[in-house]
């Protein structure tokens, strides 16, 4: 009887502790690391996000300059029959550079309304375009231009995307104006 009470053991209690222990020392590392990697998922679409806005804003002022260098009419040709242009713009419009050629192409930009904006795909070259080609990302654009007055137009770019079901937007603001 003497060697019963000699033998030491865990009891149910002591696991239990040691478990509860053990538990949350992994979950502060886990919910360090997850929250590194979403920051750091958040961070790479900021960036390709600006980047995408950019872009829409260059091909914007590309057709105005093709405009001068061509001599059309009017310095908002193609853009100033469209919906997302006026005093106070009702839609949306897309740009798709890759449609675009040396000339600038004005039917690389389409009229949408603001529920119907396509996403971004990303062909295998890395293109970012609205035809379908590629895969589809989460990246949306669109652009407004608000007439100010005859000679200046505010045009506004905006990307929005969803990250860790999250949603976020990066916009581009400039003012275009008629250099004659």
């Amino acid at each position: 009887m003497n060697m019963m009470m000699n033998q030491r053991g865990f009891t149910l209690v002591e696991t239990m502790v040691a478990i509860t222990v053990l538990s949350i020392a992994l979950v502060g590392p886990y919910i360090a690391v997850n929250n590194a990697l979403t920051a750091s998922y958040v961070a790479r679409d900021k960036l390709i996000a600006s980047s995408l806005a950019q872009e829409g804003m260059e091909y914007i002022r590309s057709v105005r300059d093709a405009n001068y260098l061509n001599s059309r009419a009017s310095w908002m040709t193609g853009l100033s029959g469209l919906s997302c242009y006026g005093t106070t713009p009702s839609g949306y419009c897309t740009v798709d550079p890759s449609q675009g050629d040396y000339n600038t192409n004005s039917s690389a930009i389409s009229s949408q309304s603001s529920a119907n904006v396509p996403v971004l795909y990303l062909s295998s070259t890395g293109l970012y375009n609205q035809q379908g080609t590629g895969s589809p990302t989460s990246f949306r654009r669109y652009v407004q231009m608000q007439e100010i007055s005859t000679s200046e137009v505010q045009v506004t770019v905006t990307v929005t995307w969803t990250t860790s079901r999250q949603t976020y937007s990066a916009s581009v603001v400039d003012t275009l104006r008629d250099w004659l």
